[in-house]
């Protein structure tokens, strides 16, 4: 994995369990620092590192996405079209699309667009994501 396309905060799988990013090594960008499910804190190498894949479930249980796949960002909501090869829509509160976002298939993919956008984080429950992604 490119860990250019990571930040502090994403969940990735390294290992096989679902970690936190907790820090990128700041010369080598080939290094990821990672808690993982017992809380420890390791250095991985990038090229072990696993992105997670959206699906309904870790969108729908996991994220916060509505039944319509849609969560609300500020003012804003993103909708998700896994159908349409996995873009994410930008729409305004009166449900009006703005932006289309392509491309996004992995967990830390869509953490990072829902930052930018609305400048927290997105909630992700995490044990939901440990039983989903087995």
């Amino acid at each position: 994995m490119n860990a250019r396309t990571l930040r502090v905060g994403n969940y990735i799988k390294a290992g096989g369990f679902i970690s936190e990013v907790v820090a990128i090594s700041k010369d080598e960008i080939s290094f990821v620092h990672v808690r993982n499910h017992t809380n420890d804190i390791l250095t991985i190498p990038a090229n072990e590192i696993e992105s997670i894949s959206l699906n309904k479930n870790v969108l729908i249980e996991c994220c916060g996405f509505g039944t319509d796949k849609r969560i609300a960002a500020k003012d804003m909501f993103l909708q998700y079209t896994p159908e349409k090869d996995n873009y994410i829509i930008l729409e305004n509160a009166k449900r009006e699309q703005l932006i289309h976002f392509w491309d996004i298939k992995a967990l830390h993919q869509l953490q990072n667009l829902y930052f930018a956008l609305a400048g927290i984080e997105m909630v992700i429950a995490l044990d939901c994501l440990v039983s989903v992604i087995k």
